[in-house]
């Protein structure tokens, strides 16, 4: 045998292996293994050496080195980076392990251009492919998510089939730890929690308070929520989260108060709060006023007046309280039978097939109630009634069903998820999220009252004693919150004034005017400080500068806004003079409005007055506010004479005078404009050119 087959009989299971991948995604690509012309007369392969080396070259590190005698001297050739290293029989293969560890381009191969990912735009809803990148944070962080979203155990990173699972998904993945993990989550919270204080800070706006408390049924533990409310500056409407946290034993108004004046500092809102909504619990009164006390009342709405909000849903499930407690005998016995129904599976599995029998389509499921909610007492009914052959036809099958609805029953049934189903859409309407509520809440309260009223006055004396005592709990929320909802209903662009007067003339009659008129005083109020503190932190005036106001359009609407303020407060100033003196404020405004002066006749700029009537008549009325003790309007009222002298001082100085004005239905002369300002600037009269 030839010295070259004793090498061709040489063993090496690893010549063939494939080169070490690594970490996917890095950036060195795979290189490309250069061949050693074995034509070269210099250049001698492995398989060309002598015998005495057969039991040599067995390390499996050969597999990533080829071995080359070059100008007579063995050699080992990296196949990645093609280094040439000692290759001889002695030289050993510790210096090939040292530079395996080393060599830079063996560590990795490039899979990018092997394996694409879609990428799919949720915005313009399109996808495209690009290059896969495996990042370990990337991963860590979904992984995070994941748990948060779908409220997962920790320990699921310690389950042996997630961790096989995530294994086949990305071998080079490192499932982190517990502890690992929560710090992860942490890590997320902060970063959330810091972009949502900043955008609170930077908000220009108010923020609404809803909060809520509740026991845990199975540690018996009290927790509260507490949801921040705002419109962002691109007038979206946003809801926040800020604080979930649990409220030690007893829930006392000081526990409570703590808890909530603690979460407003922490986030740097406790002065920049609107209102607080909360439900109706007794306790809640209290915690209002201990929050008053502790806040700053000028850092408030009209020092807090309108701070306290009544949860809108909340009272609903009330007043439905309060009337399904007239009828509950007459629905208990569905009750029962949806109870019975739906006990066991099996029971389930015979309604079905007794409905599919009678031809009725299972559309829906029956449904159990809560007693203390009163809309799932409402949709427990509605699930009931499509079934009411079904529960006869059951009585003659089961003799353990006792509680079989009478004709009578599920007659008033159907009465009462008419009359409630206005209760039930407006409780769904009140709670959404995506949208402002306040606005649309005064109509559909006023909707239900309206209803209320019907019903008392209606046949039925069941139905009547329920909306009487269901008044009765509306009456008692109804004064507390109509005005500030009037205010909302008012901003409404749909609704302004218009809505109001027509429901309060619906539900108040002639009393409607002073409902009314309770509004606009809270509007106004609203708009007097809000305006004096923009002008306390602009130090300027709400007024715009000329540069701002630049079109005709923007004057007009400013002149308009103008024009109907100074209509406000006058009449303002004539109600407080008929509350003094004993006069009918509605009677007088009535005739206010017949005058066919009040309008755009006397909207036209003048020298003044036009004579001695009016100013005659302002003196008078200054010496009555005088004799009945009001010497704030008597003040008021002198200045409209000032501001008449002067614009007639105004007009003679800027204009030639060129005849004298009067009246044409009266002679007097002795007030008019031109007399009164060439005797006081001294002027000497001249006959006109032309008459």
């Amino acid at each position: 045998m030839g010295d070259t087959d004793t090498i061709n009989n040489i063993e090496n299971p690893n010549e063939q292996e494939t080169p070490h991948v690594g970490t996917i995604g890095s950036n060195e690509s795979l290189p490309t293994v250069q061949s050693v012309d074995e034509s070269s007369p210099n250049v001698q392969s492995m398989d060309d050496s002598d015998s005495s080396t057969k039991k040599k070259f067995i390390s499996p590190m050969w597999a990533h080195f080829k071995r080359e005698k070059i100008d007579g001297v063995w050699k080992a050739i990296c196949i990645y980076c093609n280094k040439k290293l000692g290759g001889g029989g002695k030289s050993g293969t510790s210096n090939l392990h040292e530079h395996y560890k080393k060599c830079a381009k063996r560590s990795t191969q490039d899979l990018r251009q092997m394996v694409l990912t879609r990428n799919e735009n949720t915005v313009e809803g399109k996808s495209k492919l690009q290059n896969y990148i495996f990042d370990q944070t990337v991963s860590r962080k979904e992984l995070a998510n994941m748990i948060i979203i779908h409220e997962y155990p920790l320990s699921i990173v310690d389950h042996n089939y997630f961790r096989r699972y995530s294994h086949s998904l990305q071998p080079s993945f490192n499932i982190p730890t517990r502890n690992t993990l929560r710090a992860d989550i942490m890590k997320i919270y902060n970063e959330y929690k810091s972009k949502i204080m900043e955008a609170l800070e930077s908000n220009m706006g108010r923020v609404a308070i809803t909060t809520d408390m509740w026991t845990s049924d199975h540690q018996m533990k009290g927790y509260m929520a507490v949801t921040t409310h705002y419109i962002d500056d691109e007038w979206r409407l946003q809801n926040r989260l800020i604080r979930f946290c649990y409220v030690p034993a007893p829930h006392t108004k000081e526990v409570i108060t703590d808890v909530l004046m603690d979460c407003f500092l922490k986030w740097n809102i406790d002065r920049k709060l609107s209102t607080l909504t909360v439900d109706n619990c007794s306790v809640n009164d209290t915690v209002i006023q201990l929050l008053k006390d502790r806040i700053s009342p000028t850092t408030m709405i009209l020092e807090g007046e309108f701070f306290h909000m009544r949860c809108g849903a909340h009272i609903l499930n009330l007043i439905v309280k309060d009337g399904l407690d007239i009828i509950g005998s007459a629905i208990s016995n569905i009750r029962e039978s949806v109870v019975y129904w739906t006990a066991t599976p099996k029971r389930q599995e015979r309604f079905e097939e007794a409905a599919r029998q009678l031809k009725i389509c299972v559309t829906r499921k029956l449904s159990q109630d809560v007693k203390t909610r009163w809309n799932s007492t409402y949709l427990m009914l509605v699930s009931a009634l499509p079934y009411k052959d079904v529960f006869t036809r059951l009585k003659t099958r089961e003799p353990k069903y006792k509680n079989l609805p009478s004709d009578y029953e599920w007659k008033m049934a159907k009465e009462v998820c008419d009359k409630l189903k206005i209760f039930h859409d407006v409780t769904e309407l009140f709670s959404g999220r995506e949208y402002s509520t306040a606005n649309i809440y005064f109509p559909k309260v006023c909707e239900i009252k309206m209803a209320l009223k019907e019903w008392i006055n209606g046949d039925n004396q069941i139905f009547s004693l329920m909306a009487t005592k269901m008044m009765d709990k509306f009456e008692k929320y109804w004064k507390v919150i109509h005005g500030v909802m009037g205010v909302a209903a008012l901003l409404d662009p749909r609704y302004k004034m218009d809505l109001i007067e027509y429901y309060y003339g619906m539900l108040y009659g002639d009393e409607s005017f002073f409902e009314v008129e309770r509004v606009r005083n809270i509007a106004r109020n609203l708009v007097d400080e809000y305006n004096a503190r923009m002008t306390t932190e602009n130090e300027r005036p709400l007024r715009p500068s000329s540069q701002v106001v630049g079109s005709s359009k923007a004057d007009l609407q400013f002149g308009a806004v103008l024009s109907a303020t100074s209509h406000l407060y006058i009449f303002n100033a004539i109600s407080a003079l008929c509350e003094a003196t004993g006069a009918n404020v509605s009677e007088v405004a009535y005739a206010v409005g017949k005058d066919s002066r009040i309008g755009p006749k006397f909207l036209n700029a003048s020298v003044g007055f036009g004579g001695s009537c009016f100013q005659k008549d302002i003196l008078n009325l200054v010496y009555i506010c005088e004799c009945n003790g009001l010497p704030e309007l008597a003040n008021y009222w002198r200045q409209v004479i000032k501001i008449n002298d002067y614009q007639k001082s105004r007009f003679v100085k800027g204009h030639g005078i060129h005849c004298l004005l009067h009246w044409k239905t009266s002679g007097c002369m002795d007030q008019g404009h031109a007399c009164c300002c060439l005797i006081e600037e001294d002027f000497s009269l001249k006959k006109p050119a032309t008459t």
